[in-house]
């Protein structure tokens, strides 16, 4: 099968690529399991060679071919913190299987993930959520998914069928979040409190699910207050500094 393993990341001027040692430890993991070679220092090299000395924040884009070979793309960063609605989703009509190796690992295997966001913004969305074979909420095209339920946040476990993405760990692994894996189902869209989606560039971003795909009529779920997700950001953010290697002079 021919593919490249990918990591999207956050450069900032101030702090470097985001996260970049859980990115690297999951580019790793992935290699291991598909018979890549993944050469951490010279996948190190060639991110810090494409920073460069740029003076704004980028996404980072990076891609590992079977031979070890990285390539690095930088894009601008998306503008999610200046909008003032939630983001709205839909559910796909693509079902995933969750004993499908490509939906746990990031790769350029995602043609299929990347046309099912073309068509739900189409259609005036900004993101799809899949279901699995037994009817179970996974994750997002670019997104991982989290809910307030009864002041608890929860997300759908790793056995549904999903990519683990970095800042869902984080959230994960912060106890004072107070954050669990739970299955889900399209119907606990309509019981949550809050949604939200997360993921490394963007961060956390507030979503609200229409009623025509929870069963029934009603107002489209607000997330009215940022106070659950600013609370999950500043606990998923406060290991984020140090991650980046110092700057070559």
């Amino acid at each position: 099968l021919d593919f490249e393993l990918i990591e999207t990341l956050l450069w900032t001027p101030e702090d470097g690529f985001r996260f970049l040692a859980d990115h690297l430890r999951r580019l790793s993991s992935s290699a291991r399991y598909f018979g890549f070679r993944c050469r951490s220092l010279a996948v190190l090299e060639r991110l810090e060679s494409a920073a460069g000395n740029r003076k704004t924040a980028a996404r980072v884009r990076l891609l590992l071919r079977r031979d070890g070979e990285a390539t690095v793309e930088l894009s601008q960063v998306p503008v999610a913190g200046t909008r003032s609605a939630p983001y709205r989703v839909k559910i796909s009509e693509a079902t995933v299987s969750s004993r499908d190796p490509f939906v746990r690992h990031k790769t350029t295997r995602r043609a299929w993930r990347d046309g099912e966001l073309r068509k739900a913004r189409e259609e005036g969305f900004d993101e799809a959520l899949f279901l699995n074979e037994r009817g179970e909420l996974t994750e997002g095209a670019i997104t991982n998914l989290f809910v307030e339920i009864s002041g608890r946040l929860y997300t759908p476990p790793a056995a549904s069928g999903l990519l683990e993405g970095v800042f869902r760990r984080r959230i994960l692994s912060d106890r004072t979040l107070r954050a669990a894996e739970r299955t889900l189902f399209p119907e606990d869209l309509r019981k949550a409190d809050r949604i939200f989606l997360t993921n490394s560039v963007r961060g956390i971003v507030p979503a609200t699910a229409p009623s025509s795909h929870c069963g029934e009529r009603r107002e489209e779920l607000q997330f009215t207050s940022l106070s659950c997700a600013q609370t999950a950001a500043a606990g998923a953010g406060r290991a984020a500094r140090g991650d980046s290697p110092p700057r070559k002079n």
